[in-house]
């Protein structure tokens, strides 16, 4: 194995539409913002908004860490019921193990959404916070039911992604239609922060892809791109053997390259405030763990990456501190 990352041109090419005024209009079923001054009662109360902050920790602690460092309460209230909702909408697919289950707890947040952007919210912690989240800022009401259906038909389907750009896709659906609602909630939405966001939830969601692998191979579980598999992992009989071989130290290298690429076109975008960088401090853990896996020789199942790294939170404090991610 040659350690070292290989460039793909094609990647920014297919992100580059996020950043020439192909930003979707802001959804007719936001609320519009009117002269007169008036005091809302809030939705979410404090056991709810604990509630979404606990989620997060849990389940998502580089968000959790990330989110800790924006620049004011009201603005982490906001990121906590949006990161709330991605995580909720993550765990069905593990949580409910029927098809029809699964169905229902989807179809739940559908109509959850709806009901939130029309000023009724269910009684659900998550969507009372979201409710005062849309109250303060318009967001996007489609890009929350796109995070939805992309995880939905993602747990139905059989047979994983058909290949990379299906992948790919499947991210701009999921983690970089979070970061645009992110961008949103902190009024920080722009082409150029729209480019860099889809480069930076592609790279960590094929990163995401390569950190699960182990324990989704241990159930039988196949996440990788169809078309990789065929290049560079033509036995399926590797994928179960619950150990490295150099077949699959390729296929992680192929992958860990794009999603390096990724990072790297994330970088070079310009034009970027403060606040638009502090909202893709996600960036900073996905490099640790592409360079941690390089370093592995990108063994998969290295111990060392699958330890919590300790040293993130302080790393995306720097970050944070020097305007960058």
């Amino acid at each position: 194995m040659v350690l070292g990352w290989v460039g793909r041109a094609s990647s920014l090419s297919r992100c580059a539409r996020w950043g020439h005024g192909a930003r979707p209009a802001l959804s007719t079923t936001t609320t519009t913002t009117t002269t007169t001054t008036t005091i809302r009662a809030s939705h979410a109360s404090a056991a709810d908004r604990e509630y979404c902050i606990d989620l997060v920790k849990r389940h998502d602690r580089g968000s959790y860490a990330a989110t800790l460092l924006l620049q004011d309460d009201a603005a982490r209230q906001r990121a906590w019921s949006i990161r709330g909702f991605n995580v909720e909408v993550a765990l069905i697919r593990d949580a409910a193990r029927e098809e029809m289950t699964r169905r229902m707890r989807y179809q739940f947040w559908i109509d959850a959404v709806d009901m939130v952007f029309a000023g009724t919210p269910s009684k659900h912690p998550v969507a009372l916070c979201l409710a005062d989240t849309v109250e303060a800022r318009p967001l996007t009401g489609r890009l929350f039911k796109e995070v939805v259906k992309a995880r939905a038909d993602d747990a139905i389907a059989t047979g994983g992604f058909n290949s990379l750009s299906d992948l790919e896709d499947y991210t701009d659906q999921t983690v970089t239609a979070v970061l645009l609602l992110l961008l949103e909630s902190a009024e920080s939405r722009s082409d150029p922060a729209d480019l860099a966001a889809c480069h930076v939830g592609r790279a960590v969601g094929i990163a995401g892809v390569l950190r699960a692998a182990p324990f989704l191979l241990a159930r039988g579980e196949v996440r990788f791109p169809n078309d990789l598999l065929a290049t560079h992992v033509p036995d399926r009989k590797v994928l179960r053997a619950g150990v490295s071989s150099p077949a699959l130290e390729e296929l992680a290298f192929t992958l860990g390259s794009v999603a390096n690429t990724h990072l790297e076109n994330a970088q070079q975008v310009g034009g970027l405030t403060r606040d638009a960088k502090r909202q893709l401090l996600p960036a900073v853990g996905c490099r640790q763990y592409l360079e941690a896996l390089q370093r592995a020789n990108f063994n998969l199942y290295a111990p060392e990456l699958q330890r919590v790294d300790g040293l993130l939170p302080f790393r995306l404090l720097w970050h944070s501190t020097f305007k960058s991610f």
